[in-house]
Parts: structure tokens; sequence; C-alpha cells
């Protein structure tokens, strides 16, 4: 468990630094990100670096709070507050970590319901934008 404390610690000095080029040295290769905003999981390295590289851009004023860790260090939730578009939400980020201390399932649950509309739409957005210029670049 003492591993896990430290990677968490690294994990959240890397967010409050806004350096989060190491973001993937925490990732499993076939990690799986389920978010309230996405229709089905995203799967593998590129796809959750993406999807979290957005939220971070998208919530304004984000910190962790609260956070947990099991006793053999392989299961953290991480309570967080931020905003979008002014509005305050609350949410959990529940990881999972493999063998290996790599982070292989990572879920999201947001709230209240108004500032989870919003933060789906700038998602959606930011999604489809991305996806516009990959396919120009065709």
């Amino acid at each position: 468990m003492e591993f896990a404390r430290k990677l968490l610690i690294v994990w959240n000095k890397m967010l409050e630094s806004n350096d989060v080029s190491s973001v993937d040295s925490f990732f499993a290769e076939d990690i799986i990100l389920k978010s309230p905003v996405l229709w089905k999981p995203k799967e593998g390295k590129p796809a959750v670096r993406q999807i979290l590289m957005n939220a971070k851009q998208i919530f304004e004023d984000f910190k962790y709070h609260r956070q947990w860790i099991s006793e053999d260090g392989k299961d953290w939730v991480l309570e967080f507050s931020a905003k979008v578009d002014g509005k305050d939400l609350k949410g959990f980020d529940v990881i999972k970590l493999d063998d290996d201390f790599k982070m292989k399932e990572f879920e999201v649950a947001i709230r209240p319901i108004n500032s989870l509309h919003i933060f789906g739409k700038k998602m959606s957005d930011l999604l489809l934008e991305q996806e516009m210029k990959r396919q120009s670049k065709l």
C-alpha cells in the first residue's frame, strides 16, 4: 500500500503542475475508461489520454479532495470538484490498478446533472473538432 500512496502523490502532483507529459506511464496498455458522457467505454492509452486531457481542458478549478486506497493499494476512489462554465460539479474517479500498479480501469461519476450535461456537450464538441482535424489530415 505504501507504493500505491506514493504513486497517488505523484499522480496528484502531475495534475496540479499541468505537466501531463508522463500521463501514459500511469496507464496499462489496455486501460479502459468509463465516463458518463461517453456512450461506450474507451480503450487503450491514446483514447484514454485524449479524454482525460480534454476533461482537464474543460474543467475549471479542478481539485481532488478525499482519497481512499484499498489495503492492497490496487483500488482508488478519488473525490474531486471543479467548475464547468462557472457551474459547480462534484465527482469521483474510481480507479483499479493491475499487478504492476498501472491503471487498468478508470471510471468517472459526475453530479449534478446540469453540470454533467454542460460537461458532456463540451466534451462532445472537443471530440468532434479533434476528429475533424484528424480527418482533414488524411
